[in-house]
Parts: C-alpha cells; structure tokens; sequence
C-alpha cells in the first residue's frame, strides 16, 4: 500500500534529514521483533537512512513519520 504525504513535507525537515527524492520510503515490520516498525528510505547515491518505532501505535508513527520526512511511504508486508 502506498502512501503520499501533504505538500508541507518539505517544512518538517531537520538537519539531519534528506529532502524527499522520487523514491518512497519503505515501511516494514521487523522480523525478529514484531510490533518494532522500521522505514527505510535510500537516497539516489546509494547511502540509506533508517527509523525504528516500538510500543503503542508504531505502525501509524512510521507511516506518519515516512510521509512528513520523504513525502510518501510504500508499506512492505513480508509475508511471514
């Protein structure tokens, strides 16, 4: 399922984030911990930035947090 951010994505940005580039950034539940939600988001030169989010509601924040950092979010079920 994709995901598309609000057009103030751009505002949310600190110093240590990237602006959004073409690609969404990936949403997936962890394998070895259910319930911990990573996004991954890899910018154009191959380098790659990561979240983790635990406890109540992770799921929503990392999709919350994908969509205000990098503009959209594509959720990755792995199928366990």
């Amino acid at each position: 399922m994709r995901h598309r951010g609000n057009s103030e994505a751009g505002a949310a940005f600190g110093p240590h984030m990237t602006k959004p580039g073409t690609e969404p950034a990936y949403v997936f539940e962890d394998r070895q911990t259910p319930g911990n939600w990573h996004v991954q988001w890899t910018a154009d030169d191959g380098g790659f930035e990561m979240a983790i989010f635990s406890g109540s509601k992770a799921r929503e924040r990392a999709i919350m947090f994908a969509e205000r950092c990098y503009g959209s979010c594509e959720d990755v079920r792995t199928g366990r």
